[in-house]
């Protein structure tokens, strides 16, 4: 059974603000759930430079998310998805970060390490996973947006959390969990 970290990453940039009716000041650091993922064995290329951006992808958990999502920069590297047909009546674009992007359904390996492990030397437990994801193309739909500067992100079905469990073991300690071996 693989269990693989999490971070719990505070966004330095802003913070929630608010004042209480008493007029008390108070406020919250937004966090993101993020995973270290290893898409190198998806490279159409073996070149460093590639290998070293694939390397380096930002991941994060999104439970708002249906389906994991890859930016365009991402995937353009990759040969090993298999592109699958929408079928009638599924949408076509997805609304991320204020852009409304069209996209490819695929299906995609990939794997999932312990958070802040080196994606070529995991110390840890290790996730395979395939997942039914969304490959978002380059361009929202005004022309303007780009998927670029998006990460990587992990949705709640498609083949990601399928039978697994995503866990707080207190504070900010989270993981995810295989489910265990049927006897």
């Amino acid at each position: 059974m693989a269990r693989v970290r999490l971070g719990l990453v505070p966004e330095t940039d802003w913070r929630f603000r608010f004042k209480g009716r008493n007029g008390t000041h108070g406020s919250i650091p937004p966090f993101k759930l993020r995973a270290s993922v290893d898409v190198t064995a998806n490279l159409h290329s073996k070149s460093a430079v590639m290998r070293q951006a694939a390397l380096r992808v930002k991941c994060e958990i999104d439970t708002g998310s249906y389906l994991t999502t890859l930016p365009y920069y991402l995937w353009r590297m990759f040969d090993a998805v298999e592109w699958l047909e929408h079928e009638p009546g599924t949408p076509r674009s997805v609304k991320i970060a204020g852009g409304q992007f069209p996209y490819r359904l695929g299906r995609l390996s990939f794997r999932i390490l312990n958070w802040g492990e080196a994606p070529d030397r995991p110390r840890g437990d290790v996730m395979d996973v395939t997942a039914v994801a969304m490959f978002l193309e380059r361009l929202a739909d005004d022309g303007e947006t780009r998927s670029d500067s998006l990460p990587m992100l992990l949705g709640l079905q498609g083949g990601v959390f399928d039978k697994r469990t995503l866990r707080n073991s207190g504070g900010q300690a989270w993981s995810l969990e295989d489910p265990p071996p049927s006897a």
